[in-house]
């Protein structure tokens, strides 16, 4: 399944698919790694999430496995999933958020201040800004809004 198809996306098409034959395994095939992109596919009940750039012998094991019962994932995919994300910066450069990054963005997207955050994950403010410099600076980013844009656009919020 594609997810970027004319006339009906690939989430709207996998969510009708699973609805009227339950039995059906599907596989999504995307260019998309973002790791909110993959929680949606899976919400809609895919059964794969492979990146169109896998060898053709990886795809024709994928689907043996799907077909057989089994979950696949790229192995990009996977990382996303087990919480070592790896994302793109503004420049298109991958970098790697630490487990701590991801809570203080995903709680800054919530709207808390750098205080709030801090008595939620009991560390002081100091230590949250110096987290969300870290995030603005590896990720490219210069403002408040634009690490909220991010955090949205890639599943952290």
């Amino acid at each position: 399944m594609d997810i970027d198809m004319p006339v009906m996306n690939g989430m709207e098409a996998t969510k009708r698919i699973k609805k009227e034959y339950p039995k059906v395994r599907v596989i999504s095939l995307t260019q998309h790694s973002e790791r909110g992109m993959v929680q949606k596919l899976l919400d809609c009940g895919s059964d794969g999430y492979l990146l169109k750039n896998i060898a053709q012998d990886e795809l024709t094991t994928a689907i043996r496995r799907v077909y057989n019962g089994e979950n696949v994932f790229s192995s990009e995919v996977t990382m996303r999933l087990e919480g070592k994300a790896v994302e793109k910066n503004a420049s298109g450069i991958d970098v790697e958020l630490t487990e701590r990054e991801i809570e203080i963005l995903s709680l800054i997207s919530e709207g808390l201040s750098s205080k709030q955050v801090g008595e939620k994950l009991f560390i002081s403010p100091r230590t949250v800004d110096t987290h969300r410099t870290n995030l603005m600076n590896k990720l490219d980013i210069h403002n408040i809004a634009g690490l909220i844009r991010f955090a949205l656009k890639n599943g952290y919020a």
